[in-house]
């Protein structure tokens, strides 16, 4: 993988490895509350929830539905091959797909 952080907070957005489009990709998390405002985009590879992760907010407002096969998200942040390991999200939405919204959510604690 490629960064890891633990038991510190930190702005989202600095975390971005690649710039066109922004992309996280490697990320090891420990503990971390991220904050916002972003949208996070889940793209290919694994993103692992483990411990209690809680975002802050409302299902409506934490979820964007996306379409299947959609391939670009202006201004949001591609997330690929992260681990979060009892992280908090606070003023950070995520692009899924609408099917898998709520699969999504029974990962995480809606606060």
């Amino acid at each position: 993988m490629g960064l890891e952080i633990s038991n510190t907070i930190v702005r989202i957005a600095d975390l971005v490895t690649y710039k066109d489009p922004p992309v996280i990709d490697g990320l090891i998390a420990t503990n971390v509350v991220f904050t916002g405002p972003a949208v996070l985009a889940i793209l290919e590879g694994s993103i692992e929830f483990q411990g209690d992760t809680n975002v802050a907010g409302s299902f409506e407002g934490i979820f964007w539905p996306q379409e299947e096969g959609r391939t670009v998200l202006t201004g949001a942040i591609g997330l690929s091959n992260a681990r979060f390991e009892s992280c908090s999200f606070t003023g950070i939405g995520f692009a899924v797909s609408a099917k898998n919204a709520h699969q999504f959510a029974s990962l995480i604690n809606i606060t």
